[in-house]
């Protein structure tokens, strides 16, 4: 799949299937395995001939044990169909394709001499029984039996006893196995096993996948298999030894028969080669000769499908099999006609980071993932009525397995042969899948997008097809777009359609639906509407600040292994970084207007910032992004080859208070001051406040006496622009004091979600003595009425914390901050101009880490 180039994306997403089915009802969904259930079982699907299927579609999901992380290792599990046969006859316990015997008594000869002469004793040959099965309606109760015996020898002698001469002594009969499809097992009935799907397990060690992780495979071309009721076994084991390991994860299993018309119709399905353990080496040709192939007149087409991985690595040069990339071959009548890589790059793959080595390429699997099949198109090659072979090979590899180094290297191959009638349409184009906008986990790394969005189309009938028209939207939205694309698919062929030019208009953090239709094909209406349409679940991107720097620290070897791309929705490249150096900090910073943008970091070696089996030789870098000096995401360094994201830029929610200090100035005790609070939104975006608390209020007198609009835990406040929530503070003074306390407040704020006030005020006794009460630090103010004047000294014995010095009137309201410092050495001393204060009382309050100090003035001018 290419999308200009492999685009990854590293956040975290909700997990769910994209849609792209028929109208409601044209789908059976057959559910089987169950989490925490047995792994097989018998189970209904839909009956033969009663309907006609476009398309299978197989959901295998798995979810760790509950509270658990997931298994260990990297496993193997399968998906098996298991039918079962009735035989007509079996012979000491077992079936054989066929049996001669005779109704007479073997004997056995046995040289003898008597009286000088060697003669031939003989002696009776053990008898067999054949039991017989004819009842139709208990095909598997013995009806009938036969003694027989296995055909056997004479022989002639010499003078000295000795064997000269032999003479078979011929069958009378012969039997022929003959198989009755059953709906059930015993002992008695003959299992063949068919592969549909495989699967490696994740590397645990940590790994949880909250609800699951859901897999969705095509298996249309098993349809044979499908029908009726059937057998599922569906074991995880390990090594391709099928072994049932518990402590692996739960699967659930379940099969979308989409009705409909096929590309073509499946005639024959029937298996080709098979091995469990197929050891690589010198003798695999042996294991796989060239097979037989006729097509008969009703076969139009075939396929060859192969389910192939590798695993073991002796002590060779190539750690065969399971991380040597070796070559397949198809050759059709001795004719080479395909040759692949039998590999797979894990480095991109959706399920990460694991536990163990997941980022390591292996023969086409890697963990957490399921198999690919390799499907070869035998068509062009086959004439039907004719005999042909097909032979699948293996590179040649002969070295020998050195005992003790892992596991001797072996493949485990599946593999059919699919034969189909002629293509049920001249002029057809299949929308297959929605690579993104959507929620479907197997898109995670390109998901959520905002711009560029993909679909993969097939051409699913006869003719050539070099144009597609397309059109395209959001659900609600007034505006559509329409794309053609350009190209040349011949029959079966797939291609990837990027829609370019067109992003998501909204700001909404709501996930919408995206819907996608074929409308034209080569400039006409193609043959089938059916397949035309897809909608799948849109997640809204990652809504970030305007200013933002983008913070990257380095690992050992960086100057061999990273790139840095940001690009807007026309991919015009907005700063880009292909030199870095070693265990360094970079800090790419920008003011980006608003709109949809992605970023890329690639690990051109695959090792992302971090992985724990190189961490000596490369140690680890770290990766985020930050705004105003917060940092507002960061990403997991075992990301394999890419981080990759998309995200829209514009104004952020941000709380604004019309005072960041509340002043009472001095209260009587006994008396309740108040004092308004102003909050509303720093711009454009909405904010909302979802609670408001005073912290230790009641110990100091201060209370929250209203809020307009009213506030509550159930009622949130939501202003819009030009909006403001007004709060109402009462404080009654419990002491002869300056107190303190902070009135706090939950929000949608993107920079901080929790924000406090500070409230300050002076509690006064007329009937006492005011002193001023013990503290760490002292104000100090003599005011200058000629030169309009403060002259302020400070004393602390503070060694740490911010030192601030606020000036109020007498109704509490602030005038400025005239001293901000961070440190204080003991003592200071500056002048402050009053010339800008009108006549009055005024306030000095020093605060010093979480202590205040309050000095009153006059002015009188």
């Amino acid at each position: 799949m290419k999308l200009r180039s492999i685009l990854i994306l590293l956040i975290t997403v909700t997990f769910s299937a994209s849609s792209l089915l028929s109208a409601d009802g044209d789908t059976t969904k057959v559910r089987t395995v169950e989490f925490n259930t047995a792994r097989a079982g018998w189970y209904s699907f839909p009956k033969s001939g009663e309907k006609k299927f476009r398309k299978i579609i197989m959901n295998f999901k798995i979810k760790c044990p509950d509270g658990k992380s997931c298994g260990e290792w990297d496993y193997i599990s399968n998906v098996f169909i298991d039918k079962y046969f009735a035989p007509n006859f079996r012979i000491g316990g077992k079936s054989h394709v066929s049996q001669s015997f005779m109704t007479d008594t073997a004997w056995a000869f046995t040289p003898e001499k008597i009286n000088d002469a060697w003669v031939l004793t003989k002696t009776p040959k053990p008898s067999k029984i054949i039991y017989f099965y004819n009842d139709t309606k208990l095909p598997t109760l013995a009806t009938d039996s036969l003694v027989v015996w296995d055909t056997y020898f004479t022989y002639s002698l010499d003078a000295a006893g000795k064997k000269i001469d032999s003479a078979l002594v011929a069958a009378d009969s012969t039997v022929s196995l003959t198989k009755k499809r059953v709906y059930f097992k015993d002992e008695v009935t003959i299992n063949e096993r068919s592969e549909i799907m495989r699967y490696i397990t994740p590397y645990g060690n940590g790994l949880k996948l909250g609800d699951g992780w859901l897999y969705t495979v095509d298996v249309t071309d098993f349809l044979p298999l499908l029908l009726d009721s059937i057998y599922i076994y569906a074991p995880c084991g390990g090594w391709g030894d099928q072994t049932s390991n518990t402590d692996q994860e739960a699967l659930e299993l379940s099969f979308d028969f989409i009705e409909g018309t096929p590309a073509r119709d499946i005639i024959r399905l029937e298996k080709m080669w098979e091995s469990n353990r197929a050891v690589y080496n010198g003798k695999f040709e042996s294991l796989f000769p060239p097979l037989p192939v006729e097509l008969a007149a009703n076969e139009k087409g075939a396929r060859l499908k192969v389910i192939q991985t590798g695993h073991g690595f002796g002590g060779n040069n190539d750690n065969c099999s399971e991380f040597c990339k070796k070559e397949a071959n198809v050759k059709i009548d001795d004719q080479q006609r395909y040759a692949r890589y039998i590999w797979r790059e894990c480095g991109e793959i959706p399920l990460f980071p694991q536990g163990g080595t997941w980022i390591n390429d292996r023969t086409n699997w890697c963990p957490g993932m399921d198999v690919e099949a390799h499907n070869y198109e035998l068509t062009p090659y086959l004439t039907a009525g004719e005999p042909h072979t097909v032979d699948y090979s293996m590179e040649y590899y002969n070295t020998p397995y050195v005992d003790g180094s892992n596991k001797e290297g072996f493949w485990v191959i599946s593999s059919y042969l699919i034969t189909y009638s002629e293509p049920n349409f001249n002029l057809d184009a299949e929308l297959v899948d929605i690579i993104n906008p959507t929620q479907k986990q197997a898109y995670k790394r390109l998901n959520p997008s905002c711009f560029n969005y993909s679909v993969l189309i097939q051409n699913s009938g006869k003719e050539k097809i070099t144009s597609v028209k397309f059109r395209l939207g959001f659900e609600g939205d007034e505006s559509e777009h329409n794309f053609t694309w350009t190209g040349n698919m011949n029959f079966l062929d797939t291609a990837t359609v990027t829609f370019y030019d067109f992003a998501r208009s909204d700001n909404s953090q709501e996930a919408r639906k995206f819907f996608v239709e074929i409308m034209e094909v080569n400039g006409k209406t193609d043959d089938y509407a059916a397949n035309n349409t897809g909608v799948s679940l849109a997640p809204a991107v990652a809504y970030l600040p305007n200013d933002l720097s983008f913070n990257l620290k380095t690992n050992n070897y960086a100057s061999q292994q990273y790139h840095f791309i940001v690009r807007d929705s026309e991919w015009n490249v907005i700063k880009e970084r292909n030199t870095f150096s070693d265990n360094t900090n970079y800090a790419e910073t920008m003011t980006l207007p608003d709109g949809c943008y992605d970023f890329q970091l690639t690990n051109k070696l695959g090792y992302g910032l971090y992985t724990f089996f190189m961490v000596q030789q490369l140690g680890t870098g770290a990766f985020n992004i930050s705004s105003r000096g917060n940092t507002i995401a960061t990403y997991n360094p075992d990301f394999g080859n890419y981080i990759y994201q998309q995200f829209r830029v514009g104004p952020v929610p941000e709380i604004a208070y019309s005072k960041d200090t509340v002043f009472f100035g001095t209260t009587l005790l006994g008396v309740e001051t108040t004092q308004t609070l102003e909050i509303s939104s720093k711009n454009n975006r909405d904010v909302t406040i979802y609670n408001a608390n005073i912290f230790l209020g009641s110990s100091y007198g201060y209370r929250i006496i209203s809020t307009s609009p009213e506030l509550s835990a159930n009622n949130p406040v939501t202003l819009k622009a030009g909006e403001k929530m007004t709060v109402t503070i009462g404080f009654n003074p419990k002491n002869e004091a300056t107190t303190g306390a902070n009135l706090t407040f939950e929000t949608n704020d993107f920079y901080s979600t929790n924000h406090s006030v500070r409230l300050i005020g002076i509690g006064d006794d007329p009937n006492g003595v005011n002193e001023m009460p013990t503290a760490t630090a002292a104000i100090d103010v003599t005011y200058n009425a000629n030169m309009q004047t403060a002259r302020i000294r400070l004393n602390t014995n503070a060694t740490a914390g911010k030192t601030q010095v606020k000036v109020f009137d007498s109704m509490g309201n602030l005038i400025g901050i005239i001293y901000d410092q961070e440190t204080m050495n003991g003592y200071d001393e500056f002048e402050y101009s009053t010339q800008a204060l009108t006549s009055g009382a005024y306030y000095f309050v020093l605060q010093n880490g979480d202590k205040y100090v309050t000095k009153s003035f006059v002015i009188a001018k």
